[in-house]
C-alpha cells in the first residue's frame, strides 16, 4: 500500500521498517525496566533476545502449520486458496514460554518479570499495527459510515473500509499508558505498594485489556468463519483469555489480600 524506503541503497518496505522499529522500542522498553532486578546487563540482553526470537519462531511456525493444512484442505476440496496470515497471539505465547524459561534458570520472580517486560509490549504492538496499515493486512469490514477510509485489502481491492489498524494501534497505545498510570498509583510516596497490588497484576490488565480490544476489533475486521455458532476464532480466544485471566487475578487478588492480612 504504501512505497519502501531506501537504506543504503536497499529498498525496505514500510512494513518491514515498522516490524523492526517495534521490536527494538518494546525491547528497549522492556530492557530498562528489567535492569530493576539487578541481574547482569549481559543476561538481560540475552533474555531479552530469545524471548524476541521465540516470540518470532512461534508466530511463523503456526502460521506456516496453518497455511499448510489449510493447502492441503483447498487442494483437495478444489477451493480456492486463501492464506491466513500472521497472528501476534502466537508470539505472545511463544514469547511468554520463553521467558518462563528463562525465569526459572535465573531463580527471579515469574509475575513480576512479565510485570517489567509486559509494558513495552503495547507499545510495540502499536507502531507494529502502523505496519499492517501499510500493507493492507488486516483490514476491515467495508462500510458507508462515517468511520470509514478509502483504503485497499491485501489483494489490492480499494473501497471504503474500517480503518481497523489505525483504530488497534490506537487502542495499543492507550493500554501502554493504563499500564503505567496503573503501575505509578499502586506505590505509595514512601515506596512501598498498595494492598490493592500484586505481581502478576500488570501482566494480567494487559491480558484482559488486550483480549477485550481483540474480540471488538474482531466485530469490524473481514475476520475469519465461524467455529462455534457466530464467533470466529479471533472472538472465541478473546473471550477465552478474558475469562481465564478473570480467575487468576479473583485467586491472586485473594492471596494477596490474605497475606496483607497475616502481616
Amino acid at each position: 500500500m504504501l512505497p519502501t524506503v531506501t537504506l543504503i541503497d536497499a529498498e525496505v518496505s514500510t512494513y518491514t521498517l515498522c516490524l523492526v522499529t517495534a521490536l527494538f522500542v518494546g525491547g528497549a522498553v522492556a530492557y530498562f525496566r528489567l535492569l530493576r532486578l539487578g541481574k547482569p546487563i549481559g543476561i538481560l540482553r540475552l533474555g531479552i533476545a530469545l524471548t524476541i526470537g521465540a516470540s518470532l519462531l512461534a508466530m511463523v511456525a503456526v502460521n506456516y502449520v496453518v497455511n499448510s493444512v489449510l493447502a492441503s484442505e483447498s487442494i483437495a476440496t478444489g477451493a480456492i486458496f486463501q492464506p491466513e496470515g500472521m497472528s501476534i497471539l502466537w508470539a505472545l505465547l511463544g514469547g511468554c514460554a520463553a521467558a518462563m524459561l528463562i525465569c526459572r534458570w535465573q531463580q527471579v520472580p515469574i509475575l513480576r518479570v512479565f510485570d517489567l517486560f509486559i509494558v513495552g509490549v503495547p507499545l510495540a504492538q502499536a507502531i507494529g499495527r502502523l505496519g499492517c496499515w501499510a500493507a493492507g493486512c488486516c483490514y476491515g469490514r467495508e462500510t458507508e459510515g462515517w468511520l470509514g477510509i478509502y483504503a485497499p485489502d491485501d489483494h489490492g481491492h480499494w473501497a471504503e473500509r474500517y480503518p481497523t489498524q489505525l483504530i488497534s494501534a490506537a487502542a495499543n497505545l492507550a493500554i501502554f499508558f493504563i499500564l503505567l498510570t496503573v503501575e505509578r498509583r499502586s506505590v505509595r510516596a514512601d515506596g512501598t505498594r498498595q494492598p490493592w497490588a500484586f505481581d502478576g497484576m500488570l501482566l494480567f490488565l494487559y491480558i484482559l485489556l488486550f483480549a477485550a480490544k481483540r474480540f471488538l476489533i474482531s466485530l469490524l475486521r473481514e475476520s475469519g468463519a465461524p467455529l462455534l455458532g457466530s464467533f470466529n476464532w479471533m472472538q472465541l480466544s478473546a473471550l477465552l483469555a478474558m475469562a481465564i485471566t478473570s480467575g487468576l487475578w479473583a485467586y491472586a487478588s485473594r492471596r494477596q489480600q490474605a497475606a496483607a492480612a497475616i502481616g
